[in-house]
């Protein structure tokens, strides 16, 4: 299209100077040499205005295009830094849950230690004191019918452990796949002690699952991590 308008243009500029040649020698009937010199005259300054003129209309083209460059570099800039505010918050908002999840866990593995010394998740439980006093007699249940009466936690085991547990027992409570299993046990045990008791029970089936986790070593899964506590 370039090239045309080109083409175009110098037709034009070819056609107006011989006419003006020719208004010379017709009209004022200048000779011919005169006439001719005045045509090539008029051609070189039409050629000449046009390439100057081309020069200045394409460096305003590249200006333009040098700005609209600019600009989207400035955008570009704009959209990189805001990308990284967000990354930046992101990582802090994973970074404090982390940080979160290893203070209520360090705890525990400090406190466990060898996992081989519990043979059974029982055995672990025991350990971590959470299991309920048991007071009955095998003679008063079996001619009362009465269910045993449990007493407040035995707190046998170490008390970080237990707080360890108990804190990741509460974080658990409002996940959405414990919070169902929490909220039923408090209900069943009424408002006085419901909370406390249904955060013991979600903290020992958390403690059973720990040992699992560290004898058995099961592969990390979605579906392993996303399945919830066994009722």
């Amino acid at each position: 299209m370039r090239r045309i308008s080109a083409i175009f243009i110098a037709v034009c500029m070819v056609l107006i100077a011989g006419s003006i040649g020719a208004v010379l020698y017709l009209g004022f009937k200048v000779d011919e040499s005169t006439s001719a010199i005045v045509a090539l005259a008029a051609l070189t300054a039409m050629a000449l205005y046009n390439a100057v003129s081309g020069r200045l209309r394409d460096r305003g083209d590249v200006g333009d295009q040098i700005a609209d460059l600019s600009r989207g570099t400035a955008d570009l800039a704009r959209q990189v830094g805001e990308m990284s505010r967000r990354l930046i918050a992101v990582e802090s908002r994973v970074e404090g849950a982390v940080n979160k999840a290893r203070g209520a866990v360090d705890p525990i593995a400090a406190e466990i230690g060898d996992i081989n010394r519990f043979s059974s998740p029982t055995k672990l439980t025991g350990y971590t004191g959470l299991c309920p006093r048991v007071n009955q007699s095998g003679e008063m249940d079996r001619q009362s019918g009465e269910m045993d009466r449990r007493g407040p936690l035995s707190k046998h085991g170490p008390k970080y452990l237990r707080w360890g547990l108990m804190e990741a027992a509460i974080a658990a409570s409002s996940h959405p796949l414990y919070k169902e299993r929490y909220q039923r046990t408090k209900r069943r045990l009424g408002r006085q002690r419901g909370a406390k008791v249904a955060q013991i029970e979600l903290a020992t089936k958390l403690t059973e699952a720990i040992w699992y986790m560290l004898t058995r070593n099961p592969p990390l899964s979605p579906s392993l991590r996303q399945a919830p506590l066994s009722p």
